[in-house]
């Protein structure tokens, strides 16, 4: 095969998929052929979908051309390859396909394809597998990240002059042509897409660049082309988009469903939009590509060094959305509608009810009340379980339908607050059934059984955890959890906040670090801040999120005895410490302290593996408050003129003479 023809082939390509939508975006339009926006979408407007089409045009026109100048195989199989998926797609696109029947086609698809290029190649067959996986997995990737204006189209430029790039320097022209056609194929979608606004590619489209590109680089990778060369162009979509599962799995959010987690989505909605979002990724890619260019030159040392600055690439971006956007917020809920609070409403509290009243803050919370004259109840919480996955809407169906709810409100009867101080408070736990049923699922319970008995107002005692490492903690709807136990605490806030209830002003109390006398919490800080370990990232003096329990239930009294509305969430107030203060009074002397950059690198270093090992984020956080603390934002106390009961020091000294 000569050169020049894949040259040709590529112009042949671009100007077929340049030309082609003039015709193919009428015939969409007509027959209906929409994009509407879901939870998952950047757009906010319908917009025709599928002329992925076009481009399916242009690159089968390429191909055809060098095909009836010389029937390559490997030229062949990706034209076939390529024109099925992108059938697939646009199937979806115009009349919806299952995910089950997707995904079967999918696999059948990708096992056809690695077979003709095992047989082909003559590689060994025990790549069966690996290009199955590649192919079917890369064609959903190309899916996945077809988000924002430009993304694709931009990628399939790069990957395909890539493969053309690796094709001109191990002397296969194949690749050459195969990495141009692809390239003019999704050049040419450009102009439309981000000059034409509401012109996607759709399911066709992204099904074609994620089936040509996959079964060109298996070609490639089966036809002696090094891994670096073939990893480097796609690396940057294979880390996002596994990045954004592990994440999803790990808080139990379902893996099917439509979301805005993906890293290029929080980059454009938070901060730099569609192309410039767009732009930024495919300069990863660039980068990644040449890297692994360095492996052509053969050896040891030069795979060595591809794969090292392939490492390097992926953790920056990887750490990108926290350097660019600071805390990661979760999105994939979107935006949770907080009632507006009743200035003119009047409330007295006289009779209270504690949920949990055995527990460490529950029987503070008594014993508080107790001491200012206030009538308690003293309440067990029923144990119960909870699928993560479980939809709100189910949930309260659950609730409703409960002969236990009704029972458990017959012990609220004449009762002004109820304050839940019962739950899971180990942060340390695992997400299974019983954590998210204690602390997403009995609030909703217990306000349901609330709201029967006609109580006034209902406490919810949940954990500032909710809102991760954001710079200040607020009193927003806000979530950036990042453990089982943040997470559940964060669905227990929203299933409370998309409930509507007629008789019972909910109150969510975001609980900082709580620390008592005799806490095991407070007792393993003692014995950190008295261990070598005990250090703060310089200069020391940064806010800190822990607090006392005398400071906590004065609040939370606060809180249920307000004669006027009050807010849906409200943040438990600043006690004063900074970082360095909590060590010291912790363990006796001051703390070490150490660069502030050395301890961003190894808190984002942290993050990093917990993304695969999701244990360790709760463990990496805990170091993190320690060294840099947080800072607070609680308007609602401020507003009131309360006074925050600062108590902490002596709670962390401990007794006199506390031998640990």
């Amino acid at each position: 095969m000569d050169s020049s023809h894949a040259v040709v082939a590529a112009v042949v390509a671009f100007a077929i998929a340049a030309l082609a939508p003039v015709g193919v975006i009428p015939i969409l339009s007509r027959v209906g052929v929409l994009d509407v926006p879901s939870r998952r979408s950047l757009h906010d407007r319908p917009a025709i979908r599928g002329v992925g089409i076009a481009s399916l045009l242009g690159f089968a026109a390429g191909c055809l051309y060098l095909i009836a100048l010389e029937a390559d195989p490997l030229i062949v199989i990706a034209a076939l390859t390529g024109s099925v998926a992108s059938v697939l797609g646009f199937l979806d696109d115009a009349r919806g396909v299952s995910v089950r029947i997707r995904a079967a086609a999918q696999l059948v698809i990708a096992l056809l394809a690695t077979t003709a290029l095992i047989v082909s190649t003559g590689a060994s067959w025990l790549l069966l597998p690996v290009g199955i996986i590649g192919i079917a997995a890369y064609i959903n990737v190309a899916n996945f990240m077809d988000g924002v204006n430009g993304i694709s189209g931009l990628h399939g430029v790069v990957v395909g002059a890539s493969l053309a790039i690796a094709g001109a320097g191990t002397g296969r022209e194949w690749l050459l042509a195969a990495g141009l056609i692809v390239a003019g194929s999704f050049a040419a979608f450009l102009p439309w897409n981000l000059i034409r606004r509401g012109t996607f590619l759709g399911d066709a489209g992204s099904y074609l660049l994620g089936a040509a590109v996959s079964v060109v680089s298996a070609a490639a990778l089966f036809d002696g082309v090094p891994l670096a060369v073939v990893l480097g162009p796609v690396l940057i979509y294979l880390v996002d988009t596994a990045s954004t599962l592990l994440q999803r799995r790990s808080r139990g959010a379902p893996l099917a469903e439509s979301h805005r987690d993906h890293i290029y989505q929080r980059l454009a909605l938070k901060r730099w939009g569609h192309v410039p979002t767009a732009l930024v990724v495919t300069g990863f890619s660039m980068l990644a590509a040449a890297c692994g260019f360095i492996a052509l030159s053969g050896g040891l040392l030069a795979s060595v060094v591809a794969f090292s600055g392939l490492v390097v690439l992926a953790v920056a971006y990887l750490l990108l959305p926290a350097w660019v956007l600071g805390p990661w917020r979760d999105l994939s809920d979107g935006d949770i509608e907080v009632r507006a609070t009743d200035p003119a409403r009047t409330f007295t509290a006289r009779r209270w009810a504690v949920v949990g009243a055995a527990g460490f803050v529950g029987g503070a919370m008594v014993t508080e009340l107790r001491s200012r004259g206030a009538v308690v109840v003293e309440l067990s919480a029923p144990r119960l379980d909870f699928d993560p996955g479980e939809s709100q809407t189910d949930a309260y169906l659950r609730i409703a339908e409960s002969p236990e709810v009704e029972q458990f409100a017959h012990q609220l009867k004449n009762v002004d607050v109820i304050v839940n101080a019962a739950g899971v408070a180990d942060a340390g736990a695992r997400g299974d059934r019983s954590l998210f049923g204690a602390n997403a699922f009995l609030p909703l319970w217990l306000a349901r059984a609330a709201d029967r008995a006609g109580v006034g107002r209902m406490i919810h005692i949940s954990s500032a955890a909710v809102q991760g490492r954001i710079p200040v903690l607020d009193e927003s709807t806000a979530s950036a959890a990042f453990s089982p136990y943040s997470r559940s605490k964060a669905r227990g806030e929203a299933l409370l906040l998309e409930s509507r209830f007629t008789k019972t002003e909910v109150v969510i109390v975001r609980a900082t670090s709580v620390q008592g006398p005799d806490r095991p919490t407070t007792i393993r800080l003692r014995r950190m801040a008295r261990s070598r370990l005990a250090s703060v990232a310089a200069p020391g003096d940064r806010p800190t999120v822990v607090s006392s329990i005398d400071a906590l239930t004065a609040f939370i009294v606060s809180v249920g005895s307000h004669r006027q509305s009050v807010p849906p969430i409200v943040l438990q107030p600043w006690e004063g410490m900074t970082t360095a203060d909590v060590l010291s009074a912790a363990g006796g002397r001051r703390p070490l302290i150490l660069p502030a950059l050395l301890c961003r690198l190894v808190i984002g270093a942290g993050y990093v593996v917990a993304m695969v090992v999701p244990g360790l984020a709760g463990a990496v956080r805990r170091v993190e408050l320690m060294w840099f603390g947080q800072a607070e934002d609680a308007a609602w106390a401020r507003g009131i003129d309360f006074v925050v009961p600062s108590r902490v020091g002596a709670v962390l000294a401990g007794p006199s003479g506390d031998a640990l």
